[in-house]
């Protein structure tokens, strides 16, 4: 039960950072380190873009028990949906409280 609570709080404060990050990208106008989270199951796994081709964003997966199956530890997503993710989460995150693990 204790590595259970320790892996938790591991988690909150890895997910605080990387909601500050966040933030602070979204101030500048930057896609680059911020994150989106994909569900599946009863579980999520949160990525972080961590670079870009010309049509792609680079993922790579930071948080969660589990990566996504389908997309693995690292995974190239449209730059079109990588930005329809994250336009509805800014748009969401500003009527509903932040998420707590």
């Amino acid at each position: 039960m204790e590595s259970i609570k320790k892996f938790l709080e591991k988690e909150r404060k890895e997910f605080e950072l990387l909601k500050e990050i966040d933030k602070h990208q979204k101030k500048l106008n930057l896609v680059e380190c911020r994150y989106i989270t994909k569900s599946f199951a009863d579980r999520n796994a949160t990525y972080q873009i961590i670079g870009e081709t010309k049509n792609n964003y680079i993922l790579q997966w930071i948080l969660g028990e589990d990566p996504y199956p389908k997309w693995g530890e690292k995974v190239k997503v449209s730059k079109e949906k990588i930005l329809k993710i994250l336009k509805q989460r800014d748009n969401s995150s500003l009527n509903i409280p932040s998420r707590k693990f």
